[in-house]
């Protein structure tokens, strides 16, 4: 992950600009190897699984691999939403703080007031949100390895890529991007009085989607 770029008195006024550059800067280069890898022949088949380190999205992809993939035909892509915590901010009269999120990204008004702007991003305070955003991309890394090892044991090819932003959104946009032929989602299982499916990202993805999704559920 690249610096920042400041000036020598840079002061990010707007946490939003700030925060779509850096993980645009975050997940170019998994995006640009993911295009590599995905250029799939009409034989090959594209599956996304969403991949949040649940026990429901390791029921997807183990769900595939044994009932789906296809040797040497399929190209596997593991995608995980991760929304770094918000940075450090400054209040006017020099009080740090931090920027609020909403679940679905939307900034919310911060708590101490309209006067709040981010300090400065070479700042000891940045220095180690920033340590703690890589450590967590790092860690991300790690977890979906796991699984491309085992997609390469299975003879299937495979890339994961972190992207930011509503879940639900993000699985939608990455899927018509990659033109999949198939999205497959791990669900929490079934309402008991509604009988319908629990879990927000499912829903709207399934009612959203442009591409065939299959929800797995749990085992009963």
């Amino acid at each position: 992950m690249g610096d920042i770029p400041v000036g020598d008195d840079c002061i990010w006024t707007s946490w939003t600009s700030w925060f779509i550059f850096y993980i645009s800067q975050l997940s170019q280069e998994d995006l640009q190897v993911s295009q590599r890898i995905t250029m799939a022949s009409q034989t090959e088949k594209k599956v996304l699984i969403a991949m949040d380190e649940s026990e429901h999205s390791k029921r997807a992809f183990e769900y595939y691999l044994r009932n789906i993939a296809q040797k040497d035909k399929d190209v596997l892509i593991l995608l995980h939403i991760f929304n770094p915590p918000p940075p450090p901010a400054l209040s006017s009269k020099g009080k740090m703080s931090h920027m609020g999120m909403g679940m679905h990204g939307a900034e919310h008004t911060h708590p101490f007031g309209s006067d709040f702007f981010l300090s400065d991003p070479k700042s000891e305070h940045w220095i180690a949100w920033r340590k703690t955003v890589e450590d967590k991309v790092q860690e991300l890394k790690t977890y979906l390895s796991v699984y491309e090892k085992q997609c390469v044991e299975n003879q299937v090819k495979c890339h994961s890529i972190l992207h930011s932003g509503n879940p639900g959104e993000a699985i939608c946009e990455i899927s018509e991007e990659r033109d999949v032929s198939l999205v497959i989602l791990g669900s929490r299982g079934l309402n008991k009085l509604r009988r319908t499916f629990l879990g927000s990202v499912s829903d709207y993805v399934i009612h959203h989607a442009r591409k065939p999704v299959m929800v797995v559920p749990p085992q009963k």
